[in-house]
């Protein structure tokens, strides 16, 4: 039988390349409580980055045709690892009603969209 010549075993720690995430972590309440119509409320959110590679923020976006919903700041962007980006969010109501929707963080993030629940009812002022 015929013997076959191997190079040298590399030998020494073996170091595994992590997989790059970029996962979106949104906080803030956006749970505006009564206000009155022909008023406004502003509140803030943040969108943070936990992840270990760069996010990016195509855009920010409102279900349910809440045209009363104004957002301000940092619309879209990159977000290195750890780091994050306050976004204003003003509700002026046009008429007295129960609003809610939902605000959308569209990005590359591993884990999907982000999202943050928007209410608010809105009431005649006396």
């Amino acid at each position: 039988m015929k013997r076959e010549e191997v190079g040298p075993i590399a030998r020494g720690p073996v170091t595994a390349t992590p997989t790059p995430t970029r996962i979106t972590d949104v906080t803030g309440n956006l749970a505006f409580g009564n206000v009155p119509v022909g008023a406004s409320k502003t509140a803030t959110f943040t969108i943070r980055n936990t992840g270990n590679a760069m996010l990016t923020v195509s855009s920010l976006t409102v279900t349910n045709g809440l045209n009363q919903v104004l957002l301000a700041g940092w619309l879209s962007g990159t977000l290195a690892p750890g780091s994050s980006r306050q976004v204003n969010v003003q509700f002026s109501p046009a008429s007295a009603q129960d609003y809610s929707g939902l605000l959308n963080v569209v990005s590359d993030a591993t884990s999907g969209v982000s999202t943050v629940p928007i209410t608010g009812p809105a009431a005649h002022v006396s």
